[in-house]
């Protein structure tokens, strides 16, 4: 019987195997409203964003203030969690490509 010259394969998660870049528009969308409805924001600065750690994302409307910044990230994160299961979807073929 042949072995496989590869037994282990692992895959990134978000944005390859699952489809969650809506998850997360909605998630900077919600800190947006919440915390920066003053602010002028092109419409997609944070889809331009997309990759780029959350600190750093924030960092950038509030500069070097950590504990302003840590807020935020837990406000995204807590909403994100909150709308996950709801959000996200495997992409085409995908669960197939698994089985």
């Amino acid at each position: 019987m042949l072995r496989p010259i590869t037994e282990t394969v692992l895959f990134d998660l978000d944005g390859t195997l699952l489809d969650t870049i809506g998850l997360i528009l909605e998630s900077y969308h919600h800190v947006r409203d919440a915390h920066f409805s003053d602010h002028e924001l092109e419409e997609d600065h944070f889809r331009v964003r997309l990759g780029v750690p959350l600190v750093g994302v924030f960092r950038e409307l509030v500069g070097d203030d950590e504990r302003r910044i840590d807020e935020l990230v837990e406000h995204y994160r807590e909403h994100n969690r909150r709308i996950h299961d709801t959000r996200i979807r495997a992409y085409e073929g995908v669960p197939e490509m698994l089985a």
